[in-house]
């Protein structure tokens, strides 16, 4: 399993991009990396977003 480790910028700005973008690719993908960041597994991301563990890869 890879873990992704985040600054604290880079995590704060993933936060803001969750939370104010309009663009809902945008706003999944950086929920998708920072679920990762917290040591999910990919297949665990996956189950979460309810989306094919390939698309978080």
């Amino acid at each position: 399993m890879r873990v992704l480790i985040l600054s604290t910028s880079e995590r704060e700005q993933l936060e803001y991009l969750q939370k104010y973008s309009t663009n809902s690719v945008e706003r999944n993908r950086s929920l998708c990396l920072l679920l990762s960041s917290k040591g999910n597994s990919m297949s665990k991301v996956a189950k979460l977003m309810n989306i094919h563990w390939l698309s978080v890869k």
